[in-house]
């Protein structure tokens, strides 16, 4: 291994561009609050078919880096 991680900083999976960070601007800065936020928005994919989630948006399940999360279209799923 060559050179220390800096975890306080951005790596490839966690990097999020100018582009999409208009679209966080109003989230909390408080760990719980941001918990809060996202606990609606992560299925797991076994949860997927029964909550009404298009078997061609399945494989998006795959998206890793945060950029690619953040821009994917947003689905219109009916709450169960």
């Amino acid at each position: 291994m060559t050179g220390a991680i800096d975890y306080a900083m951005a790596g490839p999976l966690t990097r999020i561009d100018a582009i999409h960070k208009p679209m966080l601007e109003d989230l909390p800065s408080d760990p719980i609050e941001i918990c809060r936020v996202v606990h609606d928005l992560v299925i797991q994919p076994s949860d997927a078919k029964s909550s009404g989630v298009p078997a061609e948006r399945f494989a998006e399940n795959q998206h890793r880096p945060v950029d690619k999360l953040i821009g994917a279209p947003w689905p219109s799923i009916q709450p169960r």
